[in-house]
């Protein structure tokens, strides 16, 4: 919704190009937003940055929300995996687990990169694309 668009913020330093599939990496940030959106309070800022780092595009999908207890952090990417804190959102499950799966078909990453109460942020990671040869 447009109220929920308002939220996010996107902050980038310059075109970053990668070698993937649009419609792939579509799906791991449409999850990353929904799950952003469906797990923090309405109305508070989710943020989305985009930087190149090394031989990696990074992207972080930063929310406000209800984040992920320590001891479940680890089993976050796999099948079916719901957290005791949003045990009543919908949801399959499986969410993470396909994205995190899709970011490795890319040779990239998935991960949580940190969680509290305040809010989570995820990190994707992908190879950049190398430019190609002049010539």
């Amino acid at each position: 919704s447009e109220e929920e668009a308002a939220r996010i913020t996107f902050d980038e330093d310059g075109p970053v190009r990668v070698r993937a599939d649009p419609d792939r990496i579509e799906q791991i940030m449409a999850n990353l937003l929904d799950n952003a959106v469906k797990f923090s309070a309405a109305g508070s800022a989710i943020e989305v940055s985009l930087v190149a780092r090394g031989a990696d595009a990074e992207v972080r999908v930063t929310d406000r929300g209800v984040g992920v207890p320590e001891a479940e952090q680890d089993r976050l990417f796999t099948t079916l995996f719901r957290t005791s804190r949003t045990a009543d959102v919908a949801g399959t499950g499986l969410g993470l687990y396909i994205s995190r799966r899709i970011a490795e078909q890319h040779r990239g990453h998935l991960r949580l990169e940190s969680s509290s109460e305040k809010g989570s942020t995820f990190l994707l990671t992908l190879p950049l694309a190398t430019p190609m040869p002049q010539g």
